[in-house]
């Protein structure tokens, strides 16, 4: 089943849309322009990112810091924090 859950989950990152990430910023408290969800999407539609591991959503984070400045990095990893206990998920990571 843990399996089953972390490959709809790649797949829902990896299916994101631009308004849809810019939907989740608002949420959260952080603004992204088109361009720069376009940029993150971009970015994380061409890694094979694994949401699962550490490593990989810091080298995300990274990048959405460059793409746009560290409190939103900040704001994002807070969104992700918070999503994985909203979906009672933190075992998984």
């Amino acid at each position: 089943m843990k399996r089953i859950i972390q490959q709809m989950v790649k797949q829902k990152v990896n299916q994101l849309t631009t308004t849809e990430l810019i939907q989740y910023g608002k949420q959260y408290g952080f603004t992204l322009t088109k361009a720069e969800a376009e940029k993150i999407l971009k970015y994380i539609r061409s890694k094979s990112l694994d949401p699962f591991k550490e490593e990989d959503r810091l080298k995300l984070l990274k990048k959405i810091a460059q793409i746009t400045d560290d409190q939103t990095a900040k704001k994002a990893h807070k969104l992700f924090k918070d999503m994985i206990k909203q979906y009672g998920m933190e075992d998984m990571f």
